[in-house]
Parts: C-alpha cells; sequence; structure tokens
C-alpha cells in the first residue's frame, strides 16, 4: 500500500464513517435533493419569478438566478425532512443498524465516485503523475478500480464533455 492508497483509503473510510453516522436515507436524500433540485429548478422555476418578480422589483435577470436557487433550496429541503422522517421511523420499527450499515455503503460509493471524477479531471489536466510518481500509481491498489468508476457509470457524461483544462506543464 502506497501513499495514493492512503490518501484513497482514508477518503474512503471517513465516508465510510459519515454514512454510518448518517444512514441510508439522508445519505440517498443528499443525492436525490441535488439531482431533483437541480431538474425543477431548471425546469419550473419561472414559476417563482413572477411572485419574486412582484414583491422585489428585481431586474429579471436577478429575479431568474434567484428563482433557481429559491426553487432549488425548497426542493432540496424537502427531501432532506422526508429523509429525516424516514430515518426516525426506521429507528421506531428498530430498523435504524439497517439503515446505518446501507448508509456506510452508500457512503464509501459517493466517495469513491467523487474520488473517481477527481482522478478523471487531474488525469485530463495532466496533474495525476506530478502529485504521485507513475510507479506509485502502476503498483496502486486502488488507482485502477477508482479510475474505472467514472468511466463505468457515467460513460454518456465523460463522451459528451471535452475536458480541455488549459494548464502548463510540470503545474
Amino acid at each position: 500500500m502506497n501513499s495514493f492508497d492512503t490518501v484513497i483509503a482514508i477518503m474512503l473510510g471517513l465516508g465510510l464513517i459519515r454514512g454510518l453516522y448518517k444512514g441510508f436515507f439522508l445519505e440517498i436524500s443528499s443525492l436525490v435533493s441535488v439531482i431533483l433540485g437541480a431538474y425543477v429548478s431548471i425546469n419550473f422555476s419561472n414559476y417563482s419569478c413572477g411572485f419574486i418578480s412582484a414583491k422585489t422589483g428585481w431586474p429579471e435577470a436577478t429575479v431568474q438566478i434567484a428563482a433557481f436557487i429559491v426553487t432549488f433550496i425548497i426542493i432540496a429541503a424537502s427531501v432532506f425532512f422526508i429523509a429525516r422522517g424516514l430515518t426516525k421511523l426506521l429507528g421506531i420499527i428498530s430498523l435504524g443498524v439497517v439503515n446505518r450499515i446501507f448508509g456506510g455503503l452508500l457512503g464509501s460509493a459517493k466517495t469513491a465516485l467523487f474520488a473517481s471524477l477527481v482522478l478523471l479531471i487531474a488525469n485530463k489536466a495532466e496533474l495525476t503523475e506530478n502529485i504521485f510518481q507513475k510507479e506509485e500509481l502502476q503498483t496502486s491498489f486502488f488507482y485502477n478500480p477508482i479510475e474505472s468508476i467514472t468511466s463505468k457509470t457515467l460513460p454518456k457524461l465523460i463522451e459528451k464533455t471535452e475536458l480541455n483544462i488549459p494548464m502548463k506543464k510540470g503545474f
């Protein structure tokens, strides 16, 4: 186990601990709230534009931004409170341990996905080998599995996204 593996193991451990603490429903709600909040805000924030415009008199661009943010916060808070209620319900019916175990697993999975996205960007910007030695990455236990997560879970995103990151060689 080299320094790259140590960094990844610490990140995964922290994700596991955070997931165990929060539980499955709160962990999944954080993902759902971002996805659902963004979707609803993009598609339906125009309904709150009229209300905000009438109450404030702000310029249209400011109203649109405020409507997006307000809609996002309302959706995210709603999902959070629903998840909080489900977590309490599971505690009452003695499924709290199961909730925590699955929360730990999901927390680790979210951390692995985040690490994979960071590696994708670092590799595209040619930063990985500036931070870690090439031999270290080749002998790493975690490098190949973590690097492959993004390409397996989000292939369409990688296909559609051209990451042209302007960086100087040598960081």
